[in-house]
């Protein structure tokens, strides 16, 4: 699981903040990675997957620096968990659906979330974005919280 969290204070200046978190051994809470890699194949060491990935990572960087986030945002959306995912919230609106992310020009890069009802239908209400610096996202529970 790699967790990031990208403040944009001041255009063109962005800030990433970046956690990486690789579940290689234990079957439980995820999926671990060898439990996914064939058998036929070797599992890499800690430091070989460390290296590949900071390595990925610093040529990605460097694309990023060089294109901006719209050539990577087909890639992260194709692999993003919370397309279209139902979720609590605890404050104001019940229910809600993640529609997506708020890429716009002057959008803060929070959740847009249209209310939904039990069944999931779109109540009509114009969507909400919620920011990470205001809310936490318990992403087991499906839980969107007001950070205290």
């Amino acid at each position: 699981m790699i967790l990031s969290l990208l403040l944009v204070l001041c255009r063109p200046l962005f800030v990433p903040d970046l956690g990486c978190g690789i579940n290689t051994t234990n079957s439980h809470p995820t999926t671990s990675l060898l439990h996914i890699i064939p058998e036929d194949l070797e599992a890499p060491s800690h430091e070989k997957l460390l290296a590949n990935i900071l390595s990925t990572f610093s040529d990605m960087y460097d694309q990023f620096l060089r294109s901006g986030f719209r050539e990577f945002e087909k890639r992260y959306y194709k692999r993003w968990l919370h397309e279209e995912q139902i979720v609590s919230i605890e404050h104001g609106m019940t229910r809600g659906m993640i529609k997506g992310i708020n890429f716009e020009d002057g959008g803060s890069g929070g959740l847009i979330i249209d209310e939904v009802d039990l069944q999931g239908r779109s109540l009509g209400r114009k969507p909400v974005e919620v920011v990470a610096d205001g809310n936490s996202f318990d992403m087991m529970k499906g839980l969107l919280r007001k950070k205290a």
